[in-house]
């Protein structure tokens, strides 16, 4: 009921979100000779900024985010903070390749 309902809601944007951090790191890259951002402070502080706010290390919609960037790739993971509870899904998007996804048991 409810909690499946909750569950689908948190995944269908966090399933988003990670599409979005993806596409600022490549645009990012795009305009920057084929070099990736360092760190999450490199998408926010250009002008215009490439993401809106900041999600590494946070919890949002129940969903715990790790970016790791460095200047030839990155790995963006997106996991539950509460298995089954806020999430059954843990959501990866690694360079150059679309999101997968995994169960969280």
């Amino acid at each position: 009921g409810l909690l499946r309902a909750r569950i689908k809601a948190n995944e269908t944007a966090t399933k988003e979100t990670v599409k979005i951090i993806s596409s600022a790191i490549e645009n990012y890259k795009a305009a920057h000779n084929g070099i990736y951002p360092l760190s999450e402070e490199d998408l926010l502080s250009s002008t215009p900024p490439y993401l809106a706010k900041s999600y590494d290390k946070k919890t949002i919609y129940g969903y715990k985010y790790s970016l790791d960037l460095s200047p030839d790739g990155y790995e963006i993971v997106a996991s539950p903070k509460n298995c089954e509870r806020e999430g059954e899904k843990i959501f990866i998007v690694k360079t150059g390749q679309n999101l997968t996804e995994m169960n969280c048991k």
